[in-house]
């Protein structure tokens, strides 16, 4: 198996699902903090689920173009 340089659209697919992620860690632990423990573990839940459509869209899209 050659090795092979990763797309630009894989570069970029991965870089916004982990800053989507990062985000939703943020954001969850500050609510967490400041409000609830329970509407951050449920705001928590929902940023993995915005991350994992957001994924999804990005695999989809490069399917479509041809990239993977």
């Amino acid at each position: 198996m050659a090795i092979q340089r990763r797309s630009g659209a894989a570069v970029l697919r991965r870089r916004v699902t982990t800053y989507a992620v990062a985000t939703d860690v943020v954001v969850a632990l500050g609510i967490g903090l400041i409000i609830s423990s329970v509407v951050g573990w449920i705001v928590f839940a929902v940023g993995l689920v915005v991350a994992a459509v957001i994924y999804y869209n990005f695999t989809q899209v490069m399917k479509t173009r041809g990239y993977s």
